[in-house]
């Protein structure tokens, strides 16, 4: 893979190799750079061998602290990580300022001090489910692309502001980072709308969790915004343009987007999806996963079985509806949020731990996990493959093998076997559970409760799925099919 996950020519020199208990296979040459200068855990599994250093905790560790350690917080670069000194780095503001400015780390730290905490997403973040469905140009992540830090910086809008913004005629800030890659350095862009913003919550950050940033996570400094993907928080930044226009950096525009599902490697260049910024994404969707099993684990189904992991989505908004079902998506019981998101600028950006506990039975297949927002954006059913295979967050399945009398094997999604009900693939060419309103889904119920009380784990009387699911739909069709009538019944009169 090329820097920006995009196809090289010739092989690979490095490739990874994930075993069932989280073993990675890596080889590389003698000219791969050495980098044990940089203190890590030993227990982070890399994703694309020893270099570059593109990792995420095992799946038994994500849930170690609701503030994840940033030793155990994903790390993903495109290159070196470059060796950097606070006394002498300094950063660059420039573009469509009135004074532009180049400051150092000690500067930039004499204006107001502030925290932010948030969740911290790699947009790939589940993508090893989307590859297994058919290959996208990224590396596989699994589920613990993410991580809950607190950073501590100063306010982007700030610094702008004294440098002399032109708040009329900028649209975006463009930000450049020190590492040397093989399309120059890394630089993205946010809209300038979410810079300005006093809630917006972007910082020049310079500690993570009360501490300096370690070389992986952008020391000395680096820019964050809360409820984006994290690549858009560039690492160890050198620039901060203001521009009326989108980065022209290469990786802007060749990372970090959605593409429709018929885009592939094939028509990607030749039909010029590169270049169409169409599909960038910024915000956050919401998703979430079970973290306390383990590929291969055994359970007595005579035992209730304690399931937990955690939950999260973009734009602020907070998750109040974690759901597991043991039907295939026919009825749901929603998990206790164990640990409640704190609230900053009125809205939450950090994710929330879940808990439950299911009895499963002889007939269980499946075990599903969603969530729910508090705007009612929910996980979908199945996954939408896409070339970038980013922003995955179709339900969490693992699948129920019965192996004895009450002795079950449980399967995680991104291990299944070619074969299995859960594999991804599988999951596609599987019927929708709420393909229509009037089909044998619709008497089925979901034992749900209100937003309200999801932290208490409380009841609430039954619901149809197709009005949980589909309500807004329901609603939609009938205002249109009322609109319809009414137009047909204006043109007979006429």
């Amino acid at each position: 893979m090329g820097s920006a996950g995009v196809p090289t020519q010739g092989k690979s020199l490095y490739h990874t190799i994930r075993m069932p208990k989280g073993d990675t296979v890596f080889d590389g040459t003698a000219d791969t750079p050495d980098d044990k200068w940089i203190k890590r855990r030993p227990e982070m599994v890399r994703l694309t061998g020893k270099h570059p250093f593109n990792s995420e905790p095992p799946l038994t560790l994500i849930k170690e602290s609701f503030y994840t350690p940033q030793e155990l917080l994903y790390v993903r670069t495109h290159g070196d990580t470059p060796q950097l000194d606070e006394k002498t780095h300094s950063v660059k503001v420039d573009g469509l300022v009135s004074k532009p400015l180049t400051l150092s780390v000690e500067q930039i730290k004499q204006f107001s001090k502030t925290d932010i905490s948030m969740v911290m997403v790699c947009a790939g973040n589940r993508r090893k489910e989307q590859n297994m469905i058919k290959q996208t140009v990224g590396f596989n992540w699994g589920p613990t692309g993410c991580g809950n830090v607190i950073w501590t910086g100063c306010l982007l809008r700030d610094v702008l502001l004294h440098c002399g913004v032109d708040t009329e005629e900028a649209r975006h800030v463009c930000f450049v980072g020190a590492d040397k890659l093989a399309h120059d350095h890394y630089g993205t862009s946010i809209p300038m709308s979410k810079v300005m913003d006093p809630e917006g919550g972007v910082l020049l950050a310079w500690e993570c969790n009360g501490e300096p940033l370690l070389p992986d996570h952008g020391y000395p400094i680096r820019v964050v915004m809360p409820g984006y993907i994290g690549g858009r928080a560039v690492k160890w930044l050198t620039n901060i343009s203001v521009s009326k226009e989108q980065s022209t950096n290469y990786y802007h525009y060749r990372d970090n987007k959605v593409y429709p599902s018929h885009v592939d490697q094939q028509n990607v260049g030749p039909e010029g999806w590169w270049e169409d910024n169409t599909w960038c994404i910024n915000d956050l969707n919401v998703n979430g996963a079970i973290t306390n099993i383990l590929h291969q684990q055994t359970h007595d189904i005579s035992k209730p079985l304690k399931l937990s992991g955690y939950a999260y989505s973009g734009g602020g908004h907070r998750i109040i509806r974690p759901e597991v079902s043991i039907d295939g998506g026919k009825t749901w019981k929603m998990a206790t949020i164990t640990v409640e998101p704190k609230t900053q600028y009125g809205r939450t950006y950090e994710w929330s731990f879940w808990e439950t506990e299911v009895q499963l039975t002889p007939s269980t297949e499946q075990i599903c996990f969603r969530a729910w927002d508090d705007a009612m954006n929910v996980m979908p059913d199945r996954p939408n493959w896409t070339l970038m295979g980013m922003l995955n967050n179709s339900w969490y399945r693992i699948q129920v093998t019965k192996k004895a009398a009450n002795t079950v094997e449980l399967g995680l999604p991104h291990w299944a076997h070619k074969d299995a009900p859960n594999h991804p693939l599988n999951v596609l060419k599987a019927p929708h559970i709420t393909d229509t309103l009037g089909g044998p889904t619709s008497t089925t119920t979901t034992t749900t409760t209100p937003a309200a009380s999801a932290s208490k784990g409380g009841a609430a009387p039954a619901v149809a799925p197709s009005v949980a699911l589909m309500g807004g739909m329901a609603v939609t069709c009938s205002l249109a099919a009322g609109l319809l009538g009414f137009a047909l019944a204006q043109r007979k009169t006429v």
